[in-house]
């Protein structure tokens, strides 16, 4: 028997975590195109297990650094990076056991590599990731671009693909429950310790929209 879902089921088991009951029951359901932007567009602390998250290096390697990976697995289920940004995160934790033990454990697991297949946008000055990871995010309708890079946002932007940073990525933590006010603080000393730059207006406008 074919089983078709509205939007109301969906959200109700996954505010339990409790989806796979669904593939228990029934093994695959379908949901119509309009549902599946209901369930992506709602404000619903759930709405980002639907949308398809796309990642540049930059994102990764910041929390790498902080022994937090595992927080995005947390917030999006699941991301997709193409291969250029696999080989940058693989150059960057080949000297830190930590970071190759984190990335090791989630490459092909919960990190999906994909490639781009047509590189429409061509922005000679970009590097490799950048371009890949915004030519892989026009691949599909709805996704959700990770990235830092301010040109890399600017010109994923004006091909409507919705960005978000590192900032954004722990403001998201705070609103799904998974860290509080205090954390989210000691995580950007951290990584201003370690080097990730971060201007003091960006630092300002972001604390006082916590």
């Amino acid at each position: 028997m074919k089983v078709i879902s509205n939007t109301s089921p969906i959200i109700a088991l996954l505010k339990k975590n409790e989806l796979n009951l669904l593939k228990k029951l029934f093994h695959r359901i379908v949901i119509p195109p309009s549902v599946k932007d209901e369930l992506i567009q709602s404000d619903s602390k759930e709405s980002s297990y639907f949308m398809k998250v796309i990642s540049n290096a930059s994102p990764i390697i910041a929390l790498l650094k902080k022994n937090e990976l595992n927080l995005l697995k947390n917030l999006f289920h699941r991301i997709v990076i193409p291969p250029s940004v696999k080989e940058e995160l693989i150059k960057n934790d080949s000297k830190d056991f930590s970071q190759f033990n984190q990335l090791n454990n989630a490459i092909d697991k919960w990190i999906l590599i994909e490639n781009a297949d047509n590189l429409i946008i061509q922005e000679s000055t970009l590097g490799k990731g950048e371009l890949e990871a915004i030519n892989l995010s026009l691949k599909y309708r709805d996704c959700l671009l990770l990235m830092d890079e301010k040109k890399g946002r600017t010109i994923a932007k004006t091909m409507n693909i919705k960005t978000l940073g590192v900032l954004g990525i722990l403001a998201l933590a705070i609103k799904k429950d998974i860290k509080d006010k205090n954390e989210i603080i000691k995580n950007i000393e951290t990584l201003l310790q370690q080097g990730f730059y971060l201007s003091s207006e960006v630092i300002l406008f972001f604390l006082k929209s916590l």
